[in-house]
């Protein structure tokens, strides 16, 4: 007993160090401003404005955003207001939130984790997440898109501040050796949904997002968003990796609808 009380004593200490330094990737506090803005009942489009226009990175994102080809705008918007109204204030706000997160990461080993594939993945667990929540009546779907595209955010964080020892666990992944939560786990005292939902936390982001992140391998789901997730995360793994997963009989219309959703983002995004 004191010997698993030692270890899990440990494993927290070891993550709290990670999480804990000081050069440890940050958002922007505007972003969270702007979240914030756009959960409120009483916030406008006027405030959502202002606070883009507080940083000038993001309003130049802004407006190339709403240049960019996916529109096919016949006229080139000038204003963040007008690119607003034509992106929509959410979807705005994640395609910025998802450019900032690439950011923050950029420069990963990519012997060690394939940034594309990486995102390709986060994207298709995005629009199966949003896609079902939709199906199931969901309040707020877009908000489980946001969840499905931060579930593996922890992988990043591990890749790029224990770069040796994950590279070793991921090696002992591919060779078959177990799942890859079992053998974080074993290896770090931690698995990469812990890391992810700590550093949502530490983000200040909502709490919907640090349960999708921290419990997408749990069994059960912690939370009906977090099984909505997880059931994102294995079409992901069968629909682009071919993996041969049980999944529960779904509607062949769903997953068209989710696919051609991806094939429209993947282009914008990555």
């Amino acid at each position: 007993m004191d010997t698993i009380v030692s270890q899990t004593v440990e494993s927290a200490r070891r993550l709290d160090s990670l999480l804990g330094d000081v050069t440890l990737p940050s958002l922007p506090h505007v972003l969270l401003e702007i979240y914030d803005a756009l959960a409120s009942e009483v916030a406008g489009l006027d405030q959502v404005v202002r606070l883009l226009e507080t940083d000038s990175g993001l309003t130049a994102r802004t407006l190339r955003l709403a240049n960019s080809a996916y529109y096919g705008m016949p006229r080139r918007i000038s204003t963040v207001a007008e690119a607003i109204l034509r992106i929509g204030a959410f979807d705005l706000w994640w395609l910025l939130f998802t450019t900032e997160v690439k950011s923050l990461f950029f420069g990963i080993d990519e012997r060690l984790l394939d940034m594309q594939l990486f995102w390709s993945h986060s994207l298709y667990v995005a629009c199966a997440s949003r896609r079902l929540a939709e199906r199931r009546g969901a309040q707020h779907p877009e908000e489980l898109f946001v969840g499905g595209l931060l579930h593996d955010v922890g992988k990043l964080v591990l890749v790029q501040r224990m770069p040796v020892e994950y590279g070793e666990i991921l090696e002992q992944v591919a060779a078959g050796a177990g799942p890859l939560p079992e053998l974080e786990t074993a290896g770090l005292g931690f698995s990469h949904a812990e890391v992810g939902g700590a550093l949502l936390a530490r983000w200040e982001l909502p709490a919907l997002f640090e349960r999708c992140a921290s419990t997408h391998h749990a069994h059960p789901p912690a939370t009906p968003e977090a099984e909505i997730v997880a059931w994102g995360n294995r079409l992901a793994h069968r629909e682009l990796d071919g993996e041969a997963l049980d999944l529960p009989a779904l509607p062949q219309e769903l997953i068209d609808d989710v696919n051609r959703l991806y094939e429209r983002l993947v282009a914008m995004i990555l």
